[in-house]
């Protein structure tokens, strides 16, 4: 008799664990990936050239630590759409003329044509 019922309990454990990792398999086919709107992707390639920009610019761009406020490198800078004008306010570590490793605060200002981008201001504030 006990080893009915021990045999009915992992009959019943399998079950259990086999229902539920179908139910796993099938919930995960079910997710979709979040679209990704036009303003997004314009803020996006915006911090991007704005990123090449500054590195063009800076003393030593290999010392740059472009995601200093988090683990997605640049992709948290501040960026604003106005009609065609997008502001980037980037702020990230890099060395300076004298080695040593400061917070670097810059203004970046583009226009858009569509997907276009062009650069129209560039400063260190």
């Amino acid at each position: 008799m006990k080893l009915v019922l021990k045999t009915a309990a992992i009959g019943l454990f399998v079950g259990v664990v086999a229902f539920a990792a179908f139910f796993i398999w099938i919930m995960r086919g079910t997710e979709t990936e979040p679209e990704i709107s036009d303003a997004d992707k314009l803020r996006s390639n915006a911090r991007l050239i704005c990123r090449d920009e500054i590195a063009r610019r800076l003393k030593d761009p290999d010392s740059a630590d472009w995601g200093m406020k988090s683990g997605t490198w640049y992709a948290t800078w501040p960026a604003s759409i106005n009609g065609s004008d997008i502001s980037v306010a980037p702020e990230f570590r890099a060395s300076n003329s004298f080695g040593a490793r400061i917070i670097s605060k810059w203004d970046c200002s583009l226009k858009a044509d569509g997907q276009d981008l062009r650069l129209v201001n560039l400063r260190e504030i």
